[in-house]
This record gives structure tokens, sequence and C-alpha cells, in this order.
């Protein structure tokens, strides 16, 4: 059945009876003098018509263009870049996702698509796959979820000012990690050596502690969190620890964080930070470890 002849609600009822989805990809390039621009698209839709004959499975519209850059100076010939093919497909397959599918099937009819459809390597694989859970548990989550997850619009822009293409970063309330995980793809993306940072951080929450392990081991990160989940104002993990880079985005008017219990730490060079709000606190924690 296909997707763009169905309604609403029939789509709807597909979704409670099936969770799979089908797409095919082809392209619009030369093929020699004497076959037409489109054989790459026409032959998977050619199959896709034997498929519906024979099954119910949800057809999506197939996506005609492809990765032709060797073709691109033959009349005709349209190519789409890898990366923006890929993030073209990604957006389908998170719409769906949205709705009910689960199950991808990929249909290629062009192989100039395939290092667009084996892009990355599989811990970035599964690395996407992890954020993207925990973007949807956020989302359910609510205002809650900011105690281990900040937006990822939030943190790249972070990185992008700060640029940490090689040194110590720290980050003393990290979360799920994703500070990390943007500044590793901020450096590959600008082609340079992600050995050349360390990272560091910690997380007072054992469960979002053990988010970050996770997180950063599918994706070959190494980082050093401490051996355990610690509150970061009474078990510094890092106490000796001078960074190139802190990024964080700490829990905001912290109350009742402690400063009874900590008036003489070497920490606050700039003054006791106020017993009702964290905020001060946090900002020269960071500043002692730079």
């Amino acid at each position: 059945m296909r997707l763009s002849h169905m309604t609403w609600p029939q789509v709807q009822t597909y979704f409670e009876k099936s969770d799979m989805a089908l797409l095919s990809i082809g392209s619009i390039e030369s093929h020699g003098r004497h076959m037409p621009l489109g054989t790459d698209t026409i032959i998977p839709e050619h199959l896709l018509e034997k498929i519906e004959q024979k099954s119910d499975v949800l057809i999506v519209p197939t996506i005609p263009f492809g990765a032709c850059q060797s073709l691109a100076p033959y009349p005709g010939t349209i190519d789409i870049d890898n990366e923006i093919l890929y993030l073209f497909c990604k957006q389908i397959f998170e719409s769906l996702y949205n709705h009910g599918a689960r199950k991808f099937v990929f249909l290629n009819g062009h192989g100039g698509n395939i290092k667009m459809i084996e892009r990355g390597s599989s811990k970035d694989i599964l690395g996407n796959a992890y954020q993207y859970c925990l973007r949807k548990f956020a989302e359910q989550e609510g205002k809650l979820a900011g105690e281990f997850f900040t937006p990822e619009c939030v943190v790249k822009t972070l990185v992008e000012v700060l640029q940490p293409f090689n040194g110590r970063v720290y980050d003393p309330c990290c979360g799920s990690g994703g500070m990390f995980v943007q500044s590793m793809r901020f450096i590959e993306n600008h082609s340079g050596n992600i050995n050349q940072i360390s990272v560091y951080g910690q997380d007072s929450n054992p469960t979002t502690w053990k988010l970050a392990q996770m997180n950063l081991a599918i994706r070959g990160i190494d980082a050093d969190l401490g051996r355990f989940n610690a509150d970061t104002f009474f078990n510094d993990c890092h106490p000796t620890l001078r960074a190139d880079f802190v990024m964080a985005n700490p829990p905001f008017n912290l109350s009742d964080w402690g400063a009874d219990k900590l008036g003489d730490d070497p920490r606050w060079q700039y003054g006791l930070p106020p017993a009702g709000n964290a905020n001060f606190a946090w900002l020269q924690h960071m500043i002692y470890h730079l």
C-alpha cells in the first residue's frame, strides 16, 4: 500500500497492526547515450510494484535523486551531496518513527548512494540511536529532563563558540554526556584529531552517570567521569584538574546545595555563594578548574 495514496486515519490503522515501512531511493544520472536518466529509479519502482502485489507493507514515496558526483558534468544529471541525502532520509525515518514505524526496509537502486547508507561507523549508528532515545525520553519527562539532557541545539551552540580542538574538556554536571559527544563531532567535522582532547566530568545522579558512561562508551569516547557518581560540591572527582574548556548546563537556582558545610572551601575565590542559590557556586567551581 502506497503512503501517498492513503489518508491519515488509514495510516494510523496500519501502524496499529504493523510497524514496517519500505523506502526506495534511486538517482537521475547519465546511463550512456542509450538509457534513460531515471534508470536507477525506474528499476526499484518496478520492484515496488511487484512487492505491492504480494504484500501489504507500507511503501513510502521513492526518492528519485541520489549521489552522482562523478557523472555530474553530463546534462540532466542531478547530484545530491551524501550528507544532505543522509539528513533527508533521516528526517523521513524520524517522522515515520513518530507515527509508529520501527522496522525500516531500504531499497537502493543506485550504487552511488551506498556511502550515504553506510554513513558513519557502527559506533556512529549506535550513538545516534542512543541519542535519539534520550531525546524522546526527555520529551516525555518535560522539565525533569533537564537533570540528564540538554537540547542538542544548546549544546551545539556552546561547542561552536568555544571550539574545543585540543586540550582538557570538563563538565562538572555532565548529565548524559552530550557536551562531550558534540565536542567530538565538532572536531571530526572540522578535520581535527579527537585524540588531542581529554574528557573529564561527573554527575551526582547514579542513573544519569550510568547513562553518560554508556553514551560515551558506544561512541568510543574515552572519558574520566570519576569512579562513581558524586556530588560536585561535596566530592569533586577532579580536585587538581586545570581544564582548557569548561562546558556545562548546571541545575540553576538550586537552593539546598549545602552552603553551610562548605564555608571555607578554596573554590570560593570571589566570595561566599549565597545559601539559597547555587548559581554563583557553580560559576566559581568552573573558574577554579580553569
